[in-house]
């Protein structure tokens, strides 16, 4: 039925209508959406003091800070056991083992552009949290953050909200 109103004429006028909603969707969803920063956590050191190495306080507060971030918006998060040669190879060059090169060349199949380091320890009953952000290309920190907490957790969550609510290229640009 070609009429006017007839069944043929609002099947294309719907058409358009769906159109027109995807395209304005679409431009405003390109517009607005901000570059998603790529890191990943390495494992947190709890070496310095003896109970934290013994209660795994650094394995604790990475798991719990990884798990944080892959909710927080803005970030992609890689799992930490994606980065494990590439560790192995900051380790080796960190001895002296290795030429520092490599890892900017073992930095490229990463897929990150930052990783999450630091140390965990406990004294007086509240474990010490020192993280910083650093850029892989330029060892450049470009975040950092010292807490003392009643736990691990705690201070995975609070180091992952500051993060999300200041972290972003914007900050990055400005030091």
């Amino acid at each position: 039925d070609n009429r006017p109103g007839g069944v043929n004429m609002k099947i294309f006028k719907l058409r358009h209508l769906i159109a027109i909603i995807f395209i304005i969707c679409g431009a405003t969803g390109i517009y607005t959406q901000e570059k998603k920063l790529s890191i990943a956590v390495s494992p947190f050191d709890d070496t310095v003091t003896g109970v934290t190495e013994t209660e795994k306080a650094g394995t604790l507060f990475t798991t719990c800070l990884e798990r944080t971030l892959t909710g927080k918006c803005g970030l992609i998060v890689r799992e930490a056991n994606a980065i494990h040669d590439y560790l192995s190879s900051m380790q080796r060059v960190m001895s002296g083992l290795a030429d520092p090169c490599i890892l900017k060349q073992s930095s490229r199949g990463l897929a990150v552009n930052y990783l999450a380091v630091g140390t965990i320890s406990k004294l007086d009953r509240k474990y010490e949290i020192d993280a910083r952000i650093v850029d892989v290309n330029t060892w450049r920190i470009v975040y950092s953050q010292g807490q003392k907490v009643v736990n691990p957790g705690e201070g995975a969550i609070t180091f992952a909200d500051a993060i999300s609510s200041s972290f972003n290229q914007t900050h990055i640009d400005g030091r």
